[in-house]
């Protein structure tokens, strides 16, 4: 344990396939490219107790800055796939609006990414990318009747989004046949920013800004990671997000708490934060996939 703590943990054998592209940009946004990374398991994941589930993965970074297979995601998209699962981490159109320090960030980014994009936008490009994935899943092997959404942050509120979305069954214009070809077993959101999206107000559909709307008595299962100390989402947008499905008569919904626990707490893969929520976030996977 201690030597894992200081060294890192060594990441699981699994099959990776990188910058797959799912989506390029019309007119004034030609540039635009969107990729994707698979993680796939070992032999077909035959013998494995994620049984090819497919969990798509949303980096955070405020719809600003950010992208795929970034920090602790990457070893935990590994090690998930490891276990059995497919799972598939993504590129979204970042916005280039000011977000104070966040767009100092910005220079990281990938040129490919970068446009006037509202939520609504990112929204429709990952219901590109779900169709896409409906299209291919005989590739990857992938469930697509045994799906999985999980993000931190801008990741979280489009985690919260885009699987609540797809599970109503009402947004087929973003998500084509997507909309009811993939079966949403469950969300798993990090300190999700619901409702945070400042730059967007007047530009989306609302409850895309503010996922909590979207819940109802049949919202899939969801477990929530929230920090005690996080100074950038409020805990309480988290709390909020358990009561609406409380409120809905949904008990399907779990919080865990983490004491002392600041923003991004789970990026490091070796540290205790992450290792605990992991404990959980797999056994969720296992109950309801």
């Amino acid at each position: 344990m201690i030597p894992g703590y200081y060294l890192g943990i060594p990441p699981k054998d699994c099959v990776i396939d990188s910058n797959v592209l799912y989506y390029t940009g019309t007119g004034a946004e030609s540039y635009v490219k969107l990729y994707f990374d698979a993680y796939l398991p070992p032999n077909n994941g035959v013998g494995l107790p994620g049984g090819n589930s497919t969990i798509i993965r949303i980096h955070g970074g405020g719809w600003v800055i950010g992208d795929k297979s970034m920090q602790g995601m990457l070893q935990v998209d590994k090690y998930l796939a490891a276990q059995g699962y497919c799972v598939f981490d993504i590129q979204y159109g970042l916005s280039n609006a000011s977000e104070g320090i966040l767009s100092s960030l910005s220079f990281a980014n990938p040129s490919n990414v970068i446009g006037n994009f509202s939520i609504n936008d990112m929204m429709s490009q990952m219901g590109v990318f779900c169709q896409y994935l409906v299209a291919h899943q005989a590739e990857y092997g992938a469930n697509m009747s045994s799906t999985f959404i999980s993000g931190g942050s801008a990741g979280g509120q489009l985690t919260c989004a885009v699987a609540l979305a797809i599970a109503n069954g009402s947004y087929a214009s973003y998500f084509g046949t997507a909309n009811t070809a993939l079966k949403i077993r469950g969300l798993i959101p990090m300190y999700p920013a619901n409702g945070m999206a400042a730059f967007d107000q007047g530009r989306s559909l609302p409850e895309f800004l503010d996922p909590t709307l979207l819940v109802n008595s049949a919202s899939p299962p969801c477990l929530i990671y929230q920090g005690m100390q996080d100074g950038l989402v409020n805990p309480k947008i988290s709390q909020a997000f358990k009561d609406a499905y409380a409120n809905a008569n949904n008990p399907a919904c779990a919080l865990i708490w983490l004491p002392m626990a600041g923003h991004g707490s789970d990026l490091y893969f070796s540290g205790y934060y992450n290792t605990f929520f992991l404990y959980y976030m797999e056994r969720f996977l296992y109950l309801n996939r």
